[in-house]
């Protein structure tokens, strides 16, 4: 059944309208008719299933006949620092760890990041990442789209003033693993932040300015990881480790 992102529905009484891009998709690509079962969510963690009752030009009428509260989303909080990369290597970023349940996603420019993004290309950039995180999100069953941060330099992200997170960057030269780091963390830690470079990784100077904000160093084994597949390896870990990979899906119908 398909699903549809509707992020402040326009209710009338057990009925939703939608319009919009999404409402282009159910009648230009889908070709949904009236009848038609389709789930509606609103990116709060509902979910709402119905009919498809009427259609205008660009706009849907659903019936509802029952809403659901799905348990998709992560039990710990995972914001991901990504340094920007070249060409679609962003979109894959944000598509695979949407996919494995981050909450936040943080671009930034640090010293050894090619793409120089600003103003107005920045802006297209970011509406295109939030398009993904969202088509992503349709996909893997989510109801809570990860949020998209816009881009910023590195220091904005160490110097970040926030409590409670568990601050691990990844660097190619550490020589303690992540695999050994892990049990060093309180089982009880729900809450991470963790930072990617780009393609020609960390200069020393921003680990040590790292190290300074409470940030610890961790490799990932032997090999060297491409950025791209950095990140979506080390939330895999973490989501083993602490989140909800392994356990049952459980539906509130």
């Amino acid at each position: 059944m398909s699903r549809f992102y509707v992020d402040n529905p326009h209710w009338m009484g057990d009925r939703v309208e939608i319009s919009g891009a999404e409402a282009r998709h159910i009648q230009k690509v889908l070709r949904l008719k009236r009848g038609d079962e389709i789930i509606l969510f609103d990116g709060k963690g509902m979910e709402y299933w119905g009919t498809v009752e009427s259609q205008r030009l660009h706009r849907i009428t659903v019936k509802v006949k029952k809403t659901n509260t799905p348990r998709t989303e992560s039990p710990i909080e995972v914001i991901l620092g990504q340094g920007l990369l070249k060409g679609d290597k962003m979109d894959y970023v944000l598509q695979k760890t949407t996919e494995m349940g981050v909450s936040a996603i943080f671009p930034f420019i640090s010293s050894r990041t090619v793409p120089k993004l600003g103003g107005e290309q920045a802006e297209r950039r970011w509406r295109r990442w939030e398009r993904i995180v969202v088509e992503s999100a349709k996909q893997c069953g989510r109801t809570v789209p990860p949020r998209v941060e816009s881009i910023r330099d590195l220091v904005s992200i160490l110097e970040w003033p926030v409590r409670d997170l568990v601050k691990l960057i990844l660097w190619e030269k550490e020589e303690m693993f992540l695999k050994e780091r892990v049990r060093q963390i309180d089982r009880k830690s729900a809450k991470f932040l963790f930072l990617v470079g780009p393609e020609g990784g960390f200069s020393e100077g921003e680990i040590s300015a790292a190290k300074g904000n409470g940030f610890i160093p961790v490799g990932m084994g032997p090999r060297i990881l491409r950025s791209e597949t950095a990140g979506v390896a080390m939330l895999s870990i973490l989501q083993y480790e602490f989140g909800d990979w392994g356990i049952p899906r459980v539906s509130s119908l």
